[in-house]
């Protein structure tokens, strides 16, 4: 616990939007028929967050668009 506190680690959240996965109860074709978007689009902000090296973005909430105010 004690390296916890040397440690910085940022928390960011993310809406992808509608994707086409089966995490809504139906099957992708169907999610995609509707609008859903490929998954590589819907994990493209919460991917670029992960590997940003300069820890700039902390407590912010994001949608493909960039940051969301809150």
């Amino acid at each position: 616990m004690e390296d916890l506190k040397e440690t910085t680690i940022t928390v960011n959240a993310v809406d992808p939007g509608m994707v086409a996965t089966e995490f809504g109860g139906v099957d992708p074709e169907f999610s995609r028929s509707h609008g859903g978007k490929p998954v590589e689009e819907g994990a493209k902000r919460a991917v670029e967050l992960a590997v940003n090296d300069d820890d700039t973005s902390n407590a912010t909430f994001s949608n493909a668009e960039g940051v969301v105010a809150w």
